[in-house]
């Protein structure tokens, strides 16, 4: 029987139809191509933004279930336990960036502007400069003494308390110190009635007497009046004990209300009589009231800005707030830290920092297993895109969530070392590798051992890991020394001096394909001479 199948290239009988054909299909695949190669940008964003998305997912649980324990559920820390991290001084944000910038660009414009040729030109730049200048006033003392929303929750709890011993007393609350005092009082008098009555059964007692059956008489009806007492006494008491250091709370938030209040009523009055002066020409006759008015006013300002300083710092020294400065310096700033947000946060998280039981409750552990904690590196990442994922434009509602801030290093914080190069930041010269060389090499011990736990200590390990893009890994270190020496004899006369210098000089230096200028450059400083010595031993032992 014959067959009728089709090879499927006949379905296009003629060469003509099979040439179309093939440039179509040729067309079409282009056009495939083409369309992905256009929407390969797209896709990758959105590739990535669905990665770090999973990312921040998985660092809110570790972050839940390893440090909201210290750093509280949102990472707004917990008053004299750990600082925030979720907050603008780690997180870079600038309140005043956009205020700065067009202040620079206005006293450019205004040294710009020739005074003689255009006068109205400069006046008009600096009325806005001067307008510039004053919101960015305004927002600084906003966010520095603005707490009116917490004084009006806490007035609204107090007016609560007070209906509430109303209610309860039926006295009024400002009169509820003065009822526990007086029932107080009465109980003191009872329990001085009942002193020496106790003290005559006592020594009848401990003279083998039997008690005067009035005073047993009388103890018993003198304690059954004072336990009355103290009964009525207990609701009045409590509440009192609830009132007392609400009422001053809420008091020391009105003073600072207050006083806040009155600067800002001042400045208005002293804008407006400075308006009022400009207006009038000189040697007119009202200028000079204007101006006996004006002095009056800025008085009355200095006299109210120190009262509300005054009342800042009463908050701050009885713990009802935090010591916030909008224009304190970020956290990288404060660290000396060169390298960027993403390495510092993720470092710390590695290796922890050691030094930090210094100044807190407990150090902060190292995360990594590298360095002996439990989460692998994916999860520190994880826990890193966590946090740096806080990063927004902080609001004053923010702010004022915030518990903790970070404790800045000091030098008395932790303690003394005899720094190898304690002036190093300030006078670089003043450190000399050459002789640093020589006074490690004349040490009796160098403790390769010590020196493994002292690079640990300082954080060392958090940078310099097998892999990292951040800093070159300690394995082989001492051999790539060597090999730098051997180029640059002059420099590096050995392998030990390229380390020290490393180590002293970070910046002087750097690797190629790594992060310059990421390492601290306070070592000097916080090393003494021996740790040193035994973390260039360590060192010299990693040469393979």
């Amino acid at each position: 029987m014959e067959t009728n199948q089709k090879q499927p290239f006949m379905e296009f009988p003629s060469v003509e139809s099979r040439v179309i054909a093939g440039i179509l299909f040729f067309t079409g695949t282009l056009i495939l191509l083409a369309w992905a190669a256009i929407n390969e940008p797209a896709r990758m964003t959105e590739f990535t933004e669905r990665f770090n998305g999973r990312s921040v997912e998985t660092g809110a649980i570790l972050f839940e279930n390893n440090c909201s324990t210290c750093h509280g559920d949102e990472g707004y820390g917990i008053a004299g336990r750990a600082p925030a991290l979720n907050n603008p001084f780690l997180l870079n944000y600038n309140f005043f960036a956009e205020h700065d910038r067009q202040i620079a660009a206005l006293n450019d414009q205004i040294a710009a502007v020739d005074a003689e040729k255009e006068p109205e030109k400069k006046a008009e730049l600096e009325s806005q400069l001067a307008l510039v200048e004053a919101q960015r006033q305004e927002l600084y003392e906003t966010l520095r003494y603005d707490y009116s929303e917490q004084w009006a929750a806490l007035d609204a709890q107090l007016t609560a308390l007070d209906s509430r011993i109303q209610e309860e007393l039926a006295i009024p609350a400002s009169l509820l110190g003065v009822e526990v005092q007086k029932r107080s009082d009465e109980i003191s008098a009872l329990e001085a009635e009942l002193l020496p009555v106790t003290e005559r059964i006592t020594a009848a007692q401990s003279a083998g007497q039997t008690p005067d059956p009035a005073d047993v008489q009388q103890q018993t009806d003198l304690q059954t009046q004072i336990d009355a007492k103290k009964a009525e006494l207990s609701p009045y008491s409590t509440l009192n004990d609830e009132r007392t250091p609400l009422l001053a709370k809420t008091g020391r938030y009105r003073a600072l209300k207050d006083a806040h209040e009155q600067v800002k009523a001042l400045r208005v009055q002293i804008a407006e009589l400075e308006s009022q002066l400009a207006a009038l020409p000189e040697g007119d006759a009202g200028r000079a009231d204007i101006e006996s008015q004006l002095d009056t006013l800025q008085s009355q300002l200095s006299a109210q800005e120190k009262a509300r300083d005054d009342a800042l710092q009463a908050m701050i020294d009885a713990k009802d707030i935090i010591d916030f400065d909008p224009e304190a310096p970020s956290r990288m700033t404060q660290l000396k830290w060169n390298g960027t947000l993403e390495d510092l946060i993720y470092t710390t998280l590695l290796s922890g920092r050691p030094v930090s039981a210094a100044y807190w409750p407990a150090p902060m552990v190292a995360w990594s297993q590298d360095a002996g904690g439990p989460l692998r590196r994916d999860q520190v990442q994880n826990l890193t895109d966590y946090v740096l994922n806080w990063s927004r434009e902080f609001t004053l509602q923010d702010v004022r969530r915030i518990n903790q801030l970070a404790i800045e290093p000091s030098a008395s914080a932790g303690p003394s070392v005899d720094a190898v190069c304690p002036d190093i930041e300030s006078n670089p010269d003043s450190c000399v590798v050459d002789d640093i060389v020589v006074q490690i090499s004349a040490l009796e011990v160098m403790d390769s051992t010590a020196g493994q736990q002292a690079y640990t200590e300082n954080a060392c390990s958090g940078c310099h890991f097998s892999g990292s893009v951040i800093a070159p890994a300690p394995q082989g270190v001492f051999t790539r020394a060597q090999g730098y020496s051997q180029q640059d004899p002059a420099t590096f006369p050995d392998a030990r001096h390229y380390l020290v210098q490393s180590i002293l000089y970070p910046n002087s230096f750097s690797s190629d394909g790594f992060t310059a200028g990421a390492m601290p450059t306070t070592f000097g400083k916080t090393l003494d001479l021996q740790t040193l010595a035994n973390i260039v031993a360590y060192l010299e032992s990693q040469d393979q």
